[in-house]
């Protein structure tokens, strides 16, 4: 009878082969990589591609998450810690007395303790995917390194105060330790400390700039810290953030010197407390156009606000006259940054007073008469030397940033303005490329818009936006002056003669301004963008100031031959062609104060939009855009959510029935059109 045994492979190679392809088939029952979400979340066996079997089945969008979940303790793991932590508190109960003795000399007592945990060391809470592992509790060497470092802490907190003082740390220690473990909290990123004010806690927890991304401080005594020493980023960090602060920002805001900037900061280079608050402000700012560095910006802002508040970023340095300017310059910069940034992420109050802080310094530094004659006898050098160009050309910058920020913190409230035009004896800033090569440029005064506006032959995109917002300023307090005017019935030939000339100059300013760039340089650059809106914006100012001008002079007939009851709806459809280019950039790269024209646009369309169904389309381009921006910059966010809850009331049929006889002649001329 033939046997029925297989019989065995003609060599051991074949056996071999066939060992390992049983246990390449083992292992390769599961591909690499993390599971994706959908199936995580149904507990499905995900087959790692990209997108997978089962989201590809169930109609569903498949989204990887690159970073794995944080995994708790293994079971066993806090009931060891448990254990050691009672076995400490039975050794210390039989301490002797003259070992506790000891231990109260402070001679003898241990130096500063610092606590980390590394929450990027995975290695001991399995592969990310699998379940806890429920064998026998781990070994000493096999804790993971949280629990060894909080009971290392423990132990040297035991060794160091009394026995009734050990008993009230250990309390908190243990506290803190069951908080972590078992509820599982996630630590938030640089998070220091400062040394505690009780003689019976741990001495001090010192902050390095090791702890980042993973390692971070753990503050292990009974109460907080009185105050938080400043932030401690790690170096390529503050690079990171200083190189993107000139990528992203400087184009808007060039009031920095690059060059010195970055040699200032170098070490041994003897940075000032007011050029350490200039670069807490520059990180802030930077990291709120950022990403990457996005959850950092609330901290670096209160660091920053410390800082500044700080009485020795304010008091005198005791040096030179030109050291305090320097230092007050800085101030001003700082808090011009800091105000930014509150725009963006804050609130309109706080901005307010963070804007009117920085004016104030400008105001007595007396930046506003930088080239005139009441300007300090150490400004009075030579455009010939490169260093004495850039010192002025820097308190110029920062004049006219600051005058800017002024009328567009204004605007929106139709608030009177600080810095009065009239008086500015500063030159404009210089093109770019020349401030930052150190090439002496003389540029003419704004006043010279005045006799000439085509004067400013030197011209430049800041410069530009600078003009644009002046007259935008000038149309602002025509509004004012007109509302002011018809109160008291002043004189009428005053108001239209003032509304010619703001007229003749503003449509001068637009034509060289479109025979400077073409149209494809300006829907390629954010800045001239902006300009551009702003220049628009203005005609809807005159338009608005227009709208006042009926009550208090009688030959409204020649202001309307203007055509601003057609310029008004005309330059609301413009700035919405204009928005339309801006999903072109990226949002980080979008001026700050773009809301601005954009919500004053959207509120003239609303009020048009149940006259003229036409510009629906241009409401709708406005609105998706300021819905774009919320993401990174608030302003002006909550204003639009109040009108877009009063938009279906405008929208009402009705809404205007039996509001005719209110109507200003303004508008009942854009509705006969």
């Amino acid at each position: 009878m033939p046997s029925t045994t297989a019989a065995p492979p003609a060599d051991g190679i074949n056996a071999g082969s066939t060992r390992e392809g049983n246990k390449s088939a083992k292992s390769g029952r599961q591909n690499p990589g993390p599971a994706c979400q959908h199936c995580r979340m149904r507990k499905f066996r995900c087959d790692r591609q990209r997108p997978c079997g089962g989201c590809v089945d169930a109609g569903l969008r498949c989204r990887f998450d690159p970073t794995p979940p944080q995994k708790g303790p293994k079971k066993g793991h806090l009931k060891l810690l448990r254990s050691r932590i009672a076995a400490l508190e039975r050794k210390m109960g039989e301490t002797p007395e003259e070992d506790q003795d000891d231990h109260l000399d402070p001679r003898k007592s241990p130096g500063p303790i610092e606590v980390r945990l590394d929450l990027d060391d995975e290695s001991d809470y399995g592969d990310g995917d699998g379940d806890w592992d429920s064998g026998p509790a781990p070994s000493q060497t096999q804790i993971p390194t949280p629990v060894r470092a909080a009971v290392a802490a423990v132990s040297s907190t035991a060794v160091a105060v009394t026995t009734s003082a050990a008993a009230t740390a250990l309390a908190a220690a243990m506290s803190d330790i069951d908080t972590m473990l078992s509820l599982h909290i996630d630590i938030p990123p640089f998070q220091t400390s400062m040394p505690m004010s009780s003689p019976t806690s741990i001495s001090s927890i010192t902050p390095s700039t090791k702890n980042f991304p993973g390692h971070h401080p753990v503050f292990l005594g009974p109460t907080p810290p009185a105050a938080a020493p400043s932030m401690a980023i790690p170096p390529l960090i503050r690079t990171d953030l200083d190189q993107l602060y000139f990528d992203r920002v400087h184009v808007f805001i060039p009031i920095l010197h690059r060059r010195r900037y970055f040699a200032r900061g170098r070490p041994g280079a003897g940075a000032s407390a007011s050029y350490a608050c200039l670069q807490a402000a520059i990180r802030t700012l930077a990291a709120a156009l950022s990403s990457q560095f996005n959850h950092l910006r609330h901290d670096l802002y209160h660091d920053a606000l410390r800082r500044l508040n700080h009485p020795a970023s304010c008091a005198p340095g005791g040096g030179s006259a030109e050291d305090d300017e320097t230092r007050r310059l800085e101030l001003a910069q700082a808090w011009i940054l800091v105000a930014i940034y509150e725009f963006m992420q804050g609130t309109v109050q706080r901005a307010w007073t963070s804007a009117g802080l920085a004016i104030r310094i400008v105001q007595l530094m007396r930046l506003h008469d930088v080239d005139g004659g009441a300007a300090p006898a150490h400004l009075d050098m030579g455009v010939d030397d490169p260093n004495a160009f850039v010192d002025r050309e820097v308190k110029r910058r920062v004049f006219w940033v600051a005058f800017c920020l002024d009328r567009f913190s204004c605007v929106l409230e139709k608030l009177p303005l600080t810095l009065d035009e009239k008086t500015i004896l500063t030159r404009l800033p210089c093109p770019e490329q020349a401030f930052q090569s150190q090439t002496p440029v003389t540029m003419p005064f704004l006043s010279d818009l005045d006799a000439a506006p085509d004067s400013i032959s030197l011209q430049s995109p800041f410069v530009d936006s600078i003009v644009f917002t002046a007259i935008w300023g000038r149309a602002l307090c025509h509004q004012q002056q007109c509302a002011a005017e018809s109160a008291r019935g002043g004189p009428a030939a005053e108001v239209c003669r003032r509304h010619v000339q703001l007229h003749d100059l503003l449509s001068c300013r637009m034509l060289h301004f479109e025979r400077s760039y073409t149209a494809a340089s300006v829907e390629a650059d954010s800045l001239l963008l902006f300009t551009s809106m702003v220049a628009q914006v203005s005609v809807l100012a005159l338009a608005d100031a227009a709208d006042l001008i009926p009550a208090v002079a009688a030959g409204y007939a020649d202001v309307l031959a203007l055509g601003y009851a057609w310029r008004g709806p005309a330059a609301a459809r413009e700035i919405a062609r204009l928005a339309e280019y801006l999903p072109q950039f990226s949002l980080f790269k979008v001026h700050p104060f773009t809301p601005i024209p954009l919500f004053l646009c959207r509120q003239l369309l609303l009020k048009l939009g149940p006259r003229d169904g036409a510009l629906d389309g241009d409401l709708g381009v406005i609105t998706r855009t300021l819905e774009e921006l919320r993401e990174v910059n608030q302003l002006c966010q909550e204003k639009m959510d109040v009108g877009m809850a009063l938009e279906t009331m405008c929208y009402h049929p009705g809404f205007l029935d039996g509001a005719d006889g209110m109507l200003s002649p303004f508008d009942k001329d854009m509705m006969m059109l």
